[in-house]
């Protein structure tokens, strides 16, 4: 991977003025063009004034619009951290008190919703699914009034007890967008309106409207199957009210940046609760607060929320101990990550956040090619987020969900580095030699062993199904996950952790016409588990349906249960 270029800086603490714009703009073009991004507004704060403010790119490739600061994107989830916002404006007026359980403001709720609370909203430990209405083909670009949402949702089964968990999700956050309007008696837009865009200033920034003219709005992009194409058509906002629905730009969310160091919307007190990260009932802590993720890099705490809506991804990321704060939105999703560009950047402005060299800068070798096929496959890097590696030239490949792939560089016949990150890789073997996982260290020294869930598709050789009824049982399973609600109930074939996070259903199977089987692998012992259940085989299989035909990675329990799905390129 190319190397940044830095200036000599202070040990300590970098001023912006001893930054080259240069270097910014390179790095965002580097990243540009390995994210395959059309157009990225960028804005850099340093104490809530602006450092940088730029567009690259297009908002529009078919007309040739320069993306520019003013550039209107769909911030997503970015959201949360407004519609929390309010919430904290009601607290502070005495309007809502957060211990309120919210039967005393939305109608209809039944008794498993009787003890969840506000705060839980907030904080994702309400129990209930990720999504309102389930998501299928038919569902997903449909319009929704409140009361078809709240319908829908309470005939869903609920996950937990309130407080027991966290589980990160956008039904939370739209019915606190009704419970604010049963309290101030006004929409939600017209209440963000009101106390927070027209007092900041935020001139470009509204709930969205597909049907609406919208100066500047950003053309939206999506990046499938090797290629980019157009995103259309949208999403209705009317499904995530109050977890997506806002769209803005980085000059107006830089205002917003700088009225969070001020008492104008909320006062320090409020800021220090929504910034707090839960405790939950059993005394464990997550890292969430009110719309808010809060971490650190290399001990500098970042509080931090992504954004993504098809076409459209956003960061916005507070270094505060820094007092440095970058916002990132770009029109293109599936490939773009933003949290990454926004960390990126900060490592120009703020150089002890830099990956540190542990010991000497690894020397790089020259590995015999069966290395690199050997080592590829996937690993579970973390539970349910995948890492698949994949042979490329002198190097292995590294792709996360999220973003392109990297380049880990090879120090030795069993270890490679990611320069950019800081990461080292290094397999692991059992007592026969089987390849079994990997180490992955960090780059602040820490380590840890992630197991392999296989090899890629295409170093596979079809085999003839040894059980055809477990492979009609797996596509019942599938058409039960896209109908979502009362098929994935009621499913013989799903896991209880399946039937608890994929209630909401999923786009994935629509049109599903066949299911057909390639190759098994035995997991079993390896640690890999799913939606809280322990994955012992995992089968590759042909899906066909009436769009493609994709690869697919099916997850099943000892007792041969479905409890997670991946579909994957290779």
């Amino acid at each position: 991977m190319r190397r940044l270029p830095f200036l000599l800086i202070l040990p300590t603490l970098l001023c912006s003025s001893f930054v080259h714009a240069d270097d910014v703009d390179a790095y965002i073009k580097l990243r540009m063009d390995k994210e395959h991004i059309p157009g990225l507004s960028l804005a850099v704060l340093r104490d809530g004034k602006l450092v940088k403010l730029k567009g690259y790119g297009y908002a529009n490739l078919e007309l040739r619009v320069p993306a520019t600061p003013d550039t209107v994107y769909q911030v997503g989830s970015i959201t949360k951290q407004f519609t929390a916002t309010v919430i904290m404006i009601l607290v502070q007026e005495n309007r809502v008190d957060l211990d309120d359980k919210i039967s005393k403001y939305i109608n209809g709720t039944p008794e498993t919703w009787k003890d969840i609370t506000v705060r839980n909203l907030l904080t994702h430990t309400s129990g209930l699914q990720s999504e309102g209405i389930p998501t299928t083909e038919k569902t997903v670009f449909a319009d929704y009034t409140k009361e078809e949402m709240v319908k829908s949702a309470t005939a869903l089964p609920v996950l937990s007890p309130p407080g027991a968990k966290y589980s990160y999700g956008n039904l939370d956050y739209d019915l606190l967008a009704i419970t604010i309007e049963k309290i101030s008696g006004k929409t939600y837009a017209d209440f963000l309106q009101e106390r927070i865009f027209r007092p900041l200033g935020m001139t470009s920034t509204r709930t969205n409207d597909r049907s609406a003219i919208v100066s500047n709005r950003a053309q939206a992009f999506l990046w499938t199957n090797g290629r980019l194409q157009l995103c259309e058509p949208q999403v209705s906002p009317t499904r995530y009210t109050g977890s997506g629905s806002i769209l803005s730009t980085v000059a107006d969310l830089a205002k917003w940046d700088a009225a969070l160091y001020t008492d104008k919307i909320l006062t320090a007190a409020s800021r220090k609760i929504m910034w707090t990260p839960t405790k939950l009932a059993d005394g464990a802590v997550t890292d969430y607060g009110f719309g808010w993720v809060i971490s650190s890099v290399k001990k500098h705490a970042d509080i931090h929320h992504n954004g993504a809506m098809n076409g459209f991804v956003g960061n916005i990321s507070r270094f505060v101990d820094d007092r440095l704060t970058v916002i990132a939105l770009v029109n293109q999703s599936g490939l773009s990550n933003t949290e990454r560009i926004a960390t990126g950047v900060a490592r120009i402005y703020i150089p002890t956040i830099r990956p540190a060299i542990q010991g000497e800068r690894p020397s790089l070798v020259k590995v015999e090619p069966a290395v690199y096929t050997t080592s590829a496959g996937r690993y579970e890097y973390w539970s349910n987020f995948m890492l698949t590696l994949t042979p490329g030239n002198d190097v292995l490949l590294g792709q996360l969900p999220v973003g392109e792939a990297d380049d880990y560089l090879p120090v030795s016949a069993t270890s490679f580095w990611q320069e950019e990150e800081g990461v080292q890789l290094t397999l692991v073997r059992n007592a026969s030699g089987e390849l079994t996982g990997l180490l992955v260290r960090q780059d602040d020294g820490s380590e840890r062993t992630i197991p392999r869930i296989g090899p890629l598709f295409n170093s596979l050789t079809s085999q003839s199904d040894p059980d055809p009824k477990r492979t009609q049982r797996m596509e019942a399973a599938l058409k039960a996950l896209e109908q979502g609600g009362k098929a994935v109930e009621e499913g013989t074939s799903i896991a209880p952790g399946g039937k608890r996070d994929f209630a909401s259903g999923t786009t994935d199977f629509a049109g599903l016409q066949s299911l057909s089987y390639v190759a098994m692998q035995d997991v079993a012992g390896r640690g890999i588990e799913r939606h809280g259940e322990k994955i012992s085989r995992i089968i590759y299989c042909r899906l066909v349906t009436d769009k493609a035909t994709r690869n697919l990675l099916l997850y099943l329990t000892a007792e041969g249960l479905l409890t997670d799905y991946d579909l994957v390129d290779n």
